[in-house]
């Protein structure tokens, strides 16, 4: 029996959200899940996860990158908003 490391979001939901502060904020969002998230190659539909700003899809590289477990949304953000990284069911089906 192995050790869950994960809060209960992470585990049962497979999703991660940031709450943007009222100031001081960054626009960079550190995946804490065990399940590694997969950048989209070029021409294909193979990341593993999505994003959203206050329950909008984003779409990568246009709204957002990925580099080294870290989300890190284009543009601004403004006090309140919500992003959420969502792992895909097959990602969550593997944690």
């Amino acid at each position: 029996m192995g050790l869950i490391t994960e809060n209960n979001a992470h585990y049962y939901s497979g999703q991660q959200v940031y709450v943007y502060p009222t100031s001081g904020g960054s626009n960079n969002i550190n995946w804490e899940g065990n399940v590694v998230l997969q950048k989209t190659e070029t021409g294909k539909q193979n990341s593993n996860y999505e994003v959203f700003k206050n329950n909008a899809l984003l779409a990568e590289n246009t709204d957002y990158t990925l580099a080294n477990g870290v989300v890190t949304i284009i543009g601004s953000l403004s006090t309140g908003d919500e992003i959420t990284i969502q792992l895909k069911q097959k990602a969550r089906e593997k944690n």
